[in-house]
């Protein structure tokens, strides 16, 4: 298990799952065993959750809604050996929060790893413990003191920040995207999201590829150097992972094969494609989200 290999593998299909999600996810790392008074199904519920659902009551219309915290698959919240799974998890989750009460290895290891893949915005560190007690690495990041049986407005709060946060990042990633793209490169978008929502696309999803299937615009704009500047945007929308390559070798009538290939937007392209274009979003358009 290597945590930076799945965050090159899955980054991109989980910032795309975290931007169209309708509900805000969040991972908890905690202790999972009873021990003195630290009682997890308790805090889980009295402290974490509760403090998500005061979030729901307070978030207003420009947030989305919280689900209530759950630990991975109705599993122990957490263990020494963590796994690919719990990396992906915490990957995929909007925000991170860690119960670092006690000092638990496996709390600490989940924690490192969120540290590596989100931003502090997205992160939230609670403890019943004294602060001056944290973990040295801990300790120059903001961590909530909490009393199980106490209030819980400091995590409700957290969460709001943490969710108008990632709103904000959100909102600056896909314009620095777009900002970035030159314009032969948005017109081939939104070349490709006007033709997935045409009829003949309910079948099939279909790709870009030279020379049937060309952006007329690019003949009109450069004449006979038009293939040439095509191959150029493709090759700047794969530097910028919106587009990817869907290849198969295929039998043909008489027996022999051929390559079949076509190039398609990723998730991340829709994201972008959704953001501009706010009126693709119809069924077709959907269900590549």
């Amino acid at each position: 298990m290597n945590p930076e290999i799945i965050y090159s593998n899955f980054r991109d299909e989980a910032l795309a799952h975290m931007f169209s999600a309708e509900q805000y996810e969040t991972f908890v790392a905690m202790p999972f065993r009873n021990r003195f008074s630290y009682h997890p199904d308790i805090i889980l519920n009295q402290a974490i959750q509760k403090a998500a659902a005061e979030a729901n009551k307070n978030r207003g219309d420009q947030l989305k809604e919280f689900l209530m915290p759950q630990t991975v698959a109705g599993k122990p919240p957490t263990a020494n050996v963590i796994t690919e799974d719990i990396v992906k998890s915490i990957l995929f989750s909007h925000f991170f929060i860690a119960d670092l009460t006690g000092g638990n290895g496996g709390v600490l290891i989940e924690t490192g790893i969120a540290m590596s893949f989100k931003s502090n915005t997205q992160i939230i560190l609670i403890t019943q413990d004294p602060l001056d007690q944290l973990h040295f690495d801990i300790r120059n990041n903001r961590v909530i003191s909490y009393n199980p049986d106490g209030k819980t407005e400091e995590i409700s709060e957290a969460f709001l920040a943490a969710a108008q946060s990632f709103e904000n990042d959100r909102e600056r990633y896909v314009t620095q995207v777009s900002k970035s793209l030159s314009k032969d490169a948005i017109l081939t978008l939104d070349c490709y999201a006007s033709w997935y929502q045409s009829k003949e696309s309910a079948q099939g999803q279909p790709g870009l590829f030279y020379p049937e299937r060309m952006p007329e615009f690019f003949t009109n704009a450069y004449g006979d150097q038009a293939i040439n500047m095509f191959q150029l945007t493709l090759l700047e929308l794969y530097q910028k992972r919106m587009i990817w390559t869907d290849y198969s070798l295929r039998k043909n009538d008489s027996g022999g094969r051929h390559h079949a290939w076509a190039v398609h937007v990723t998730k991340i392209g829709w994201l972008l494609i959704k953001y501009l274009w706010p009126h693709y979003t119809d069924r077709y358009c959907e269900r590549i989200i």
